[in-house]
């Protein structure tokens, strides 16, 4: 199965980007597309699941968690996330310490740069 191939590392991310600006300030929810990805140890990347949640929390991570167990897939060696709080929390509760787990990079530097500036970076 490709999942279980495929999963020594996981990411997750969520985006808003999937709707026109003119949607999402229509919808009383924000929809967001969830995706986890896969790098295998020979570096080979696939995406295993995708969802639509109408929020971003615990309760719609730990749910995207248990049915990407029910579906087959095993558990990750280390998963990859943002720091989203209801992610986190949701990692942590499904997979308890026996999944490493680390913040995305990319998304911390980004962090940095939206509130102390580009010159901080560079």
């Amino acid at each position: 199965m490709l999942g279980n191939e495929y999963n020594d590392v996981i990411f997750i991310d969520s985006t808003y980007k999937i709707l026109s600006k003119k949607t999402i300030e229509k919808a009383k929810d924000k929809t967001c597309l969830a995706l986890i990805t896969a790098v295998n140890k020979n570096g080979k990347t696939s995406l295993l699941a995708a969802a639509l949640m109408s929020k971003e929390n615990k309760l719609n991570y730990e749910f995207l968690l248990k049915c990407y167990e029910s579906i087959g897939f095993r558990k990750p060696l280390t998963v990859i996330t943002d720091q989203h709080l209801g992610l986190i929390a949701a990692v942590e509760e499904q997979w308890k310490k026996s999944v490493k787990h680390h913040l995305c990079l990319f998304h911390i530097y980004r962090d940095i740069q939206k509130r102390l500036g580009k010159e901080i970076i560079n």
